[in-house]
């Protein structure tokens, strides 16, 4: 997404450092407990329903992740001062 985006290879590494390993771990904690959850009380014409469901939620999670900016690189706006 960087890289379409406009940026560099120095911007996806910078990506990547900062929200790789916690979007993984955001992973790890959502997917295996919903999954446990969807064999074992979800009826089984219902659950490709669920993991669609949970899949669209995990998609929205993933774009507000990715459009996300850190503190230290939203640069202060501004305003020069209008000649009167």
């Amino acid at each position: 997404m960087v890289l379409m985006e406009g940026g560099g290879t120095a911007d996806v590494e910078d990506r990547l450092r900062h929200n790789w390993w916690a979007t993984l771990v955001t992973n790890w904690q959502v997917w295996p407990a919903f999954q446990f959850v969807n064999f074992y009380v979800v009826p089984v014409q219902f659950r490709l329903l669920a993991v669609n469901v949970v899949s669209i939620a995990w998609n929205c999670f993933l774009s507000l992740r990715n459009g996300s900016k850190r503190k230290e690189d939203e640069k202060p706006v501004h305003n020069p001062p209008v000649p009167v």
